[in-house]
């Protein structure tokens, strides 16, 4: 049997609350609003920027940087404004869902993964990876849940750069259907393994807050941590990366970057690929909804998030199957 994870009966787990909402120079701060009007601001900001440096781009499809510069050069500019724009416009939408609870009390809610997912595909790899650790990091600055700007450096920042930096060397090795799914997946499930292993690491050995825990309830953490931001990445990737990639596409030819909007293509061996990893999904619901283990898995998780997550979960293989179907009848 797990272990209590909260440390009295007349106050909600720890887990429950956002680690930074709570440690505030040794003080309690654990019923302190989220400043909705600070993180708006900011929002406003960072998008303001984002449209800057797009509009930029777009007015200036003949410009040269500086006309003594080398080609390379000039290519590395470009790669570093394309850096920018993705690490502002995942910042800024992160904020805009950051105050949405999640199931363990750590982490974020965040459909604007979309975002590095889509400069992956667009771009190239590189940028996306660096773009979307910059982004979750400039977040981390900012907004009052999370881990703040240290936990972020073993927790946010590895899992965003290495998460998006496979699932754009998969994109750039297969661009077809199947590599955009099986790179979606697998690029946010490595990443978000990474970050909950650091969430773990550090809320047990840098900030001892859940050194009491058990291995058990250690592990379980881990993956209920993985599986929520899993489930709940994939489907916003797999449903709007492909049709904002379509309406850029008229874009091609007006802009001063080099972006590869060639749309997927199918493969004979697809079919197989597509309905396998939707089957998995299917069978993860079942399990968590039918069996013993998602009682375990959800047993220290209040019964709205658990259901949410399991909703999604759901969702994610549903996604998967729609996409995919969708895009045979183009």
């Amino acid at each position: 049997m797990l272990p209590s994870w909260s440390t009295s009966s007349s106050k909600i787990s720890p887990l429950f609350t956002p680690y930074f909402l709570t440690q505030s120079f040794g003080r309690d701060t654990s019923n302190v609003p989220f400043p909705t009007s600070c993180t708006f601001l900011y929002s406003i900001l960072l998008v303001n920027i984002s449209i800057y440096l797009f509009k930029f781009s777009i007015e200036n499809t003949n410009i040269t940087f500086c006309p003594p510069l080398h080609k390379n050069t000039m290519d590395r500019v470009k790669s570093v404004v394309l850096t920018a724009l993705c690490a502002t416009l995942y910042a800024s939408l992160i904020a805009l869902t950051a105050g949405i609870p999640t199931p363990w009390g750590v982490g974020h809610f965040r459909p604007a993964v979309v975002i590095p997912a889509l400069f992956a595909l667009i771009a190239g790899p590189w940028i996306a990876a660096v773009g979307a650790a910059l982004g979750t990091q400039i977040g981390s600055f900012i907004l009052p849940t999370g881990l703040g700007p240290l936990g972020s450096f073993v927790s946010g920042l590895p899992g965003n750069f290495f998460g998006f930096l496979l699932y754009g060397f998969i994109l750039r090795r297969f661009r077809s259907w199947t590599g955009f799914v099986v790179g979606t997946i697998m690029g946010t499930l490595v990443g978000n393994l990474i970050a909950a292993s650091g969430v773990v690491f550090w809320l047990t050995v840098i900030v001892p807050r859940w050194a009491g825990l058990s291995s058990e309830a250690l592990l379980l953490t881990v993956f209920g941590l993985t599986m929520f931001w899993e489930v709940t990445m994939v489907p916003f990737i797999l449903l709007t990366v492909p049709p904002i990639t379509a309406a850029l596409r008229p874009l091609e030819n007006h802009t001063i970057f080099n972006l590869n909007l060639k749309p997927l293509v199918h493969t004979d061996s697809e079919r197989i690929a597509i309905f396998s990893i939707t089957l998995a999904f299917c069978t993860l619901y079942t399990l968590l909804t039918f069996t013993p283990f998602g009682a375990i898995m959800f047993s220290q998780v209040q019964p709205a998030y658990a259901e949410a997550t399991k909703i999604f979960t759901l969702i994610c293989g549903i996604s998967i199957l729609s996409v995919y179907l969708v895009s045979g009848l183009r």
